[in-house]
């Protein structure tokens, strides 16, 4: 991909964001209309922004796993195994140290729409634990599911009933995708790569760093330092996935079809607050145009990712960055996908020529 072969309105916002980054750091991009594919790499160079073709290589996306391992569920749903109303109590082989409030069970659909009660987004202690072992910057590869099962059963506290408020939680979507793999049997690596990526064709696409090893891009903290490649263990259905940014288009055009475990993630099943609103996974807010987009953001040490899809309109931005998520860049990241996405209202865009 070339500089002159983007259109002006598409550079003009892209390639400012890309001269604010520090050296070394890519960004790869999808833009999605209908159904043309286009697909942007640039790199920050001492010279400026070199444009490459980095469709194929593997970032880690952080929270965006969150909508994956609600599709998960969606399918459990869609295939009459399980109701979004199941208590998730009734698919443990233990007992929750709290599972209900106010009368109130905790449901599988609370768990995916962030409103289960559990106030907690990281694990307690999580990083102290790291600390204490020398190795501060991989904190998730010590959460093993023995010890997040030790938190279910001991430690696990709910601040609201479930359903009634709002609270953003690594901790519930984790325990949503270990409910779900405690009933299939399958653990849930297992159960991502064959429902999900092998049926999308996602060849690029895993849960461990092992099994892309080979097409990581190296990511970056501001510091301009290496950051260390992240396993989450027990909290993988929160953050674990790894994938290119061609893979994630192939998930993102599922979301056009008439796949109705695909459609079940897109219903709105609570408010936020105005003009916001949580589905399965998505998070969703309507625009001033009254246009909804369903979107997600992630992050990690070494990378920031961010996804916006109109279903109405069939266009979507999908963003990779192997740059870490703290401070303004994430914030940078997502402004920059808001001005494409309304950008591509107006602009036509060409088949990239490589698919």
């Amino acid at each position: 991909m070339t500089a002159t072969s983007l259109p002006k309105a598409i550079a003009d916002i892209i390639e400012p964001y890309l001269l604010s980054l520090p050296e070394k750091v890519q960004v790869a991009l999808a833009l999605i209309q209908g159904d043309t594919r286009h697909f942007i790499g640039g790199e920050r160079s001492h010279e400026g922004v070199t444009y490459l073709d980095n469709r194929q290589a593997v970032f880690e996306i952080g929270s965006i796993s969150k909508v994956f391992t609600a599709t998960l569920l969606a399918q459990a749903v869609e295939q009459g195994n399980l109701t979004l109303d199941t208590p998730v109590q009734t698919l443990l082989p233990f007992s929750l140290k709290q599972s209900q409030l106010d009368g109130v069970e905790i449901t599988l659909k609370h768990l995916a729409n962030h409103t289960s009660g559990i106030a907690h987004h990281q694990p307690p202690g999580l990083s102290m634990y790291a600390i204490l072992r020398g190795h501060p910057w991989v904190p998730f590869q010590y959460y093993t599911e023995d010890r997040f099962e030790k938190y279910l059963q001991y430690s696990i506290k709910l601040d609201a009933t479930p359903g009634t408020r709002y609270f953003y939680s690594n901790l519930g979507m984790s325990l949503a995708g270990y409910a779900l793999a405690q009933f299939s049997g399958r653990s849930f690596d297992e159960m991502i790569e064959k429902q999900v990526f092998q049926p999308l064709g996602m060849d690029r696409s895993a849960m461990q760093v092992a099994a892309v090893k080979a097409h990581i891009l190296p990511g970056w903290r501001k510091s301009g330092r290496r950051a260390p490649n992240w396993d989450f263990q027990a909290i993988s259905p929160a953050g674990g996935v790894k994938t290119c940014v061609e893979d994630f288009t192939k998930f993102i055009l599922a979301q056009f079809s008439d796949d109705p475990s695909i459609k079940r993630t897109q219903e709105p099943t609570f408010k936020v607050n105005q003009g916001n609103a949580v589905g399965l996974g998505w998070h969703m807010t309507t625009r001033p145009s009254g246009e909804r987009w369903l979107n997600h953001g992630g992050g990690t040490l070494g990378y920031t990712a961010n996804v916006l899809v109109s279903i109405e309109r069939k266009s979507a931005v999908i963003a990779l960055s192997n740059l870490n998520n703290v401070n303004h860049w994430a914030q940078k990241l997502f402004n920059c996908c808001c001005d494409i996405m309304q950008a591509i209202k107006s602009t036509t865009l060409s088949t990239d020529k490589h698919n």
